[in-house]
Protein backbone atom coordinates (compact mmCIF):
# COMPACT_ATOMS: atom_id res chain seq x y z
CA UNK A 1 0.00 0.00 0.00
CA UNK A 2 1.39 3.38 -0.97
CA UNK A 3 1.50 6.03 1.67
CA UNK A 4 0.00 9.48 1.46
CA UNK A 5 2.66 12.14 1.38
CA UNK A 6 1.77 15.40 3.01
CA UNK A 7 3.28 18.58 1.66
CA UNK A 8 3.28 20.99 -1.19
CA UNK A 9 1.86 18.52 -3.71
CA UNK A 10 -1.49 18.87 -1.94
CA UNK A 11 -1.27 22.65 -2.10
CA UNK A 12 -1.11 22.35 -5.90
CA UNK A 13 -3.88 19.74 -6.04
CA UNK A 14 -6.19 21.67 -3.72
CA UNK A 15 -5.61 24.91 -5.66
CA UNK A 16 -6.53 23.14 -8.90
CA UNK A 17 -9.68 21.62 -7.39
CA UNK A 18 -10.67 24.97 -5.92
CA UNK A 19 -10.29 26.67 -9.32
CA UNK A 20 -12.59 24.02 -10.84
CA UNK A 21 -15.30 24.39 -8.20
CA UNK A 22 -17.85 25.65 -10.73
CA UNK A 23 -17.24 22.60 -12.96
CA UNK A 24 -18.34 20.15 -10.26
CA UNK A 25 -14.90 18.50 -9.95
CA UNK A 26 -14.39 16.43 -6.81
CA UNK A 27 -11.28 14.82 -5.37
CA UNK A 28 -11.16 11.44 -3.66
CA UNK A 29 -8.05 10.57 -1.65
CA UNK A 30 -7.57 7.09 -0.24
CA UNK A 31 -4.46 5.97 1.64
CA UNK A 32 -2.55 5.92 4.82
CA UNK A 33 -1.27 5.91 7.34
CA UNK A 34 -4.41 7.02 9.12
CA UNK A 35 -2.66 10.05 10.66
CA UNK A 36 -1.65 11.33 7.21
CA UNK A 37 -5.21 10.96 5.93
CA UNK A 38 -6.45 12.95 8.93
CA UNK A 39 -3.87 15.71 8.32
CA UNK A 40 -4.75 15.92 4.63
CA UNK A 41 -8.41 16.21 5.55
CA UNK A 42 -7.45 19.11 7.85
CA UNK A 43 -5.44 20.70 5.01
CA UNK A 44 -8.54 20.55 2.80
CA UNK A 45 -10.56 22.35 5.48
CA UNK A 46 -7.80 24.97 5.95
CA UNK A 47 -7.74 25.64 2.19
CA UNK A 48 -11.54 25.88 1.91
CA UNK A 49 -11.96 22.79 -0.28
CA UNK A 50 -13.33 20.33 2.28
CA UNK A 51 -16.65 20.28 0.41
CA UNK A 52 -14.77 19.16 -2.73
CA UNK A 53 -12.43 16.62 -1.14
CA UNK A 54 -13.21 13.27 0.46
CA UNK A 55 -10.42 11.54 2.35
CA UNK A 56 -10.38 7.91 3.51
CA UNK A 57 -7.66 6.07 5.33
CA UNK A 58 -5.94 2.96 3.97
CA UNK A 59 -8.02 0.28 2.23
CA UNK A 60 -7.33 -3.11 0.75
CA UNK A 61 -7.25 -3.33 -3.04
CA UNK A 62 -10.61 -5.19 -3.26
CA UNK A 63 -12.26 -2.52 -1.10
CA UNK A 64 -11.27 0.15 -3.65
CA UNK A 65 -13.55 -1.22 -6.41
CA UNK A 66 -16.73 0.74 -5.56
CA UNK A 67 -14.73 3.95 -5.20
CA UNK A 68 -12.66 3.46 -8.35
CA UNK A 69 -15.72 2.62 -10.43
CA UNK A 70 -16.90 6.21 -9.91
CA UNK A 71 -13.64 7.89 -11.00
CA UNK A 72 -13.12 9.72 -14.28
CA UNK A 73 -9.37 10.23 -13.80
CA UNK A 74 -6.64 8.89 -11.54
CA UNK A 75 -4.17 11.48 -10.32
CA UNK A 76 -0.53 10.57 -9.78
CA UNK A 77 0.58 13.56 -7.71
CA UNK A 78 4.31 13.68 -7.09
CA UNK A 79 6.38 16.60 -5.89
CA UNK A 80 9.80 15.53 -7.11
CA UNK A 81 11.54 15.63 -3.75
CA UNK A 82 12.54 11.97 -3.87
CA UNK A 83 14.90 10.62 -6.49
CA UNK A 84 13.08 7.30 -6.77
CA UNK A 85 10.00 9.17 -8.07
CA UNK A 86 11.95 10.02 -11.22
CA UNK A 87 12.91 6.43 -11.96
CA UNK A 88 9.84 4.42 -11.04
CA UNK A 89 6.20 3.86 -11.79
CA UNK A 90 4.07 4.16 -8.65
CA UNK A 91 1.84 1.19 -7.87
CA UNK A 92 -1.13 3.55 -8.02
CA UNK A 93 -0.51 3.85 -11.77
CA UNK A 94 -1.41 0.20 -12.24
CA UNK A 95 -4.19 0.26 -9.65
CA UNK A 96 -5.93 2.88 -11.78
CA UNK A 97 -5.14 1.01 -14.99
CA UNK A 98 -6.65 -2.21 -13.59
CA UNK A 99 -9.96 -0.35 -13.36
CA UNK A 100 -9.60 1.32 -16.78
CA UNK A 101 -9.08 4.76 -15.24
CA UNK A 102 -6.97 7.15 -17.34
CA UNK A 103 -4.15 8.76 -15.37
CA UNK A 104 -2.96 12.32 -14.95
CA UNK A 105 0.78 12.46 -14.41
CA UNK A 106 3.01 15.46 -13.74
CA UNK A 107 5.49 16.61 -16.37
CA UNK A 108 9.10 15.94 -15.45
CA UNK A 109 8.87 12.28 -14.44
CA UNK A 110 10.42 10.41 -17.38
CA UNK A 111 9.06 6.92 -16.74
CA UNK A 112 5.52 8.14 -16.19
CA UNK A 113 5.69 10.42 -19.22
CA UNK A 114 7.01 7.59 -21.38
CA UNK A 115 4.21 5.29 -20.24
CA UNK A 116 1.52 7.86 -21.03
CA UNK A 117 3.03 8.84 -24.39
CA UNK A 118 3.55 5.23 -25.51
CA UNK A 119 0.20 3.84 -24.34
CA UNK A 120 -2.10 6.89 -24.53
CA UNK A 121 -3.45 5.85 -21.10
CA UNK A 122 -3.84 9.40 -19.81
CA UNK A 123 -2.56 12.95 -19.85
CA UNK A 124 0.66 14.64 -18.77
CA UNK A 125 0.11 17.86 -16.88
CA UNK A 126 2.07 21.00 -16.24
CA UNK A 127 -1.07 22.83 -15.10
CA UNK A 128 -3.32 20.39 -13.27
CA UNK A 129 -6.53 22.41 -13.50
CA UNK A 130 -6.03 22.94 -17.24
CA UNK A 131 -5.46 19.23 -17.85
CA UNK A 132 -8.55 18.26 -15.86
CA UNK A 133 -10.55 20.81 -17.88
CA UNK A 134 -9.13 19.39 -21.12
CA UNK A 135 -10.27 15.91 -20.16
CA UNK A 136 -13.71 17.15 -19.13
CA UNK A 137 -14.40 18.65 -22.57
CA UNK A 138 -13.26 15.56 -24.51
CA UNK A 139 -16.01 13.76 -26.33
CA UNK A 140 -17.06 10.34 -25.08
CA UNK A 141 -15.19 8.53 -27.88
CA UNK A 142 -11.89 10.13 -26.86
CA UNK A 143 -12.52 9.46 -23.17
CA UNK A 144 -13.25 5.82 -23.99
CA UNK A 145 -9.98 5.60 -25.93
CA UNK A 146 -8.13 6.70 -22.80
CA UNK A 147 -10.09 4.24 -20.65
CA UNK A 148 -9.38 1.37 -23.02
CA UNK A 149 -5.70 2.32 -23.24
CA UNK A 150 -5.50 2.42 -19.44
CA UNK A 151 -6.91 -1.07 -19.15
CA UNK A 152 -4.67 -2.36 -21.94
CA UNK A 153 -1.70 -0.87 -20.07
CA UNK A 154 -2.68 -2.97 -17.07
CA UNK A 155 -3.13 -6.18 -19.05
CA UNK A 156 0.27 -5.74 -20.70
CA UNK A 157 2.10 -4.79 -17.51
CA UNK A 158 0.43 -6.81 -14.78
CA UNK A 159 2.49 -8.96 -12.46
CA UNK A 160 0.96 -12.06 -14.08
CA UNK A 161 2.47 -11.06 -17.43
CA UNK A 162 5.76 -9.75 -16.02
CA UNK A 163 6.26 -12.75 -13.74
CA UNK A 164 6.07 -15.10 -16.73
CA UNK A 165 8.70 -13.01 -18.53
CA UNK A 166 10.88 -12.99 -15.42
CA UNK A 167 10.56 -16.73 -14.86
CA UNK A 168 11.44 -17.41 -18.50
CA UNK A 169 14.62 -15.35 -18.17
CA UNK A 170 15.56 -17.20 -14.98
CA UNK A 171 14.76 -20.55 -16.58
CA UNK A 172 16.83 -19.70 -19.66
CA UNK A 173 19.74 -18.62 -17.49
CA UNK A 174 19.57 -21.80 -15.42
CA UNK A 175 19.40 -23.96 -18.55
CA UNK A 176 22.32 -22.18 -20.20
CA UNK A 177 25.53 -24.30 -20.32
CA UNK A 178 27.54 -21.24 -19.26
CA UNK A 179 25.53 -20.88 -16.05
CA UNK A 180 26.76 -24.18 -14.67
Amino acid sequence: MEQLMKGRVFDEVFAAIKSLRSKNVRLLIIGGPEEAAFEIDEMARDRSVADLVTVYGPMSFPALAPFYSALDLGLIALDGTRLNYFHSLPNKTFDYAAFGIPILVPRGFPNLEELVVNTKCGLIYRDLAESISTYMVMDEVERNRHRYAAYETFTQNSWDVDSRKFLKVVSDLCASPTSR
